[in-house]
């Protein structure tokens, strides 16, 4: 009884979004083609500067594709939060809602950007800011809007890696969330 209350809570927390259902249809990143063109876009500015075949690298992480994640895929923090009031204040406290916010992570992270350039950048990213790596925004000149930086590693990354191994730094497969609040 208690998952079917869990379950129709979380139906009514995904479904609470304002959305026209043909908009959201035609604009939802989680859908395939909407993933593959998203993917594609990137992969024509993206610097291949470790290979084609590579373009998570300096991380071991990687897509359920291999392809790029559109960050908006990704719910920030706060629209869970309006449905787990309590996770969301535990994780507004935790290491993972900071990870990308430490002074001395950004100073680190910005000193490497400035020597070796951006794209050295996803050795930390891949751990501290997965949705700046995975959605191709590790890149020179990326179009790629970057607000999703303050929320950090936000519940939907976590509930969107698929396996994990031990090879080293960032070592994940990650998909796309199944809910998401873009419009």
């Amino acid at each position: 009884m208690g998952y079917v209350l869990v379950l129709a809570g979380s139906v009514a927390c995904f479904l609470s979004g304002d959305r026209n259902s043909t908009a959201y249809a035609n604009s939802d990143p989680v859908q395939p083609s909407q993933r593959t063109n998203y993917s594609q876009s990137v992969a024509e500015h993206y610097n291949k500067h470790f290979g084609s075949d590579h373009p998570f690298l300096l991380s071991f992480a990687t897509t359920d594709t291999s392809e790029f994640i559109n960050p908006k895929a990704f719910p920030t923090a706060e629209y869970c939060g309006r449905c787990h009031l309590e996770a969301h204040a535990e994780w507004r406290q935790s290491a993972h809602s900071n990870s990308f916010r430490t002074p001395w992570y950004t100073r680190n992270v910005n000193l490497l950007k400035e020597k070796k350039g951006i794209e050295y950048t996803g050795h930390c990213e891949g751990c501290h800011n997965p949705t700046a790596l995975v959605s191709g925004a590790l890149t020179e000149g990326s179009p790629i809007n970057r607000k999703f930086d303050e929320d950090g590693i936000t519940c939907s990354v976590c509930h969107a890696i698929k396996k994990v191994d031990t090879r080293g730094t960032g070592s994940y497969v990650i998909a796309q969330p199944a809910a998401n609040a873009a419009a």
